[in-house]
Parts: C-alpha cells; structure tokens; sequence
C-alpha cells in the first residue's frame, strides 16, 4: 500500500530501477566467465549486485573496498565463502 508523500524511489522495486541495479542473476552470469583481479572488486561485485547480505557481511565487504591492504587467510576464506554461496568465482590470490 503506497505510503503518504511517497516518491517513486520509495516505491517497491523502484529504487533498483533507479540506481541501475540489475538482478543478481545476470550480474553473476557476467562474473564466472573470470575470476576477480582483486579483494575490492569481489567486495564491489557482492555490495552492488543486490544478494542478500547480513550487516555483518556488509559491513565485512565495505571494509575491502576501502582498505587496500593484503587480506589475512580468515578474510580471505569469508570472502571466498560469500562468493561460493553465490556460485562467484573465488579472488586470484597473488603468492
């Protein structure tokens, strides 16, 4: 039921409309053609590609794209498992 004062945004599904988000489903069939290069990147692809996140997950993933650093083998292994759980390729790990 539409809310008073309610701009189009706010309608449901509107907002990804707007922003140019486009369904997970096309997003990561464009992604397992490759790996990603780096850790921000996969973060970048999951924080943009509407999945269902917990704010621990979310909070995780905006961490990476702004810290540049190398990622510990825990990280790592997060990040390898909320891209798996989404049929995405894992990162190239540089060695």
């Amino acid at each position: 039921m539409p809310q008073k004062n309610e701009t189009p945004a706010g309608k449901a599904g509107a907002r990804g409309d707007l922003i140019g988000i486009r369904s997970p489903e096309i997003l990561s069939s464009a992604a397992t053609a490759r790996q990603f290069d780096t850790h921000r990147d996969a973060a970048l692809f999951l924080l943009n590609g509407g999945y269902l996140l917990t704010r621990k997950a979310g909070s995780f993933l905006g961490q990476l794209v702004v810290d540049q650093s190398e990622l510990t083998e825990k990280q790592a292994d997060w990040l390898d498992k909320l891209l798996a759980k989404r049929g995405l390729p894992s990162v190239t790990r540089r060695g």
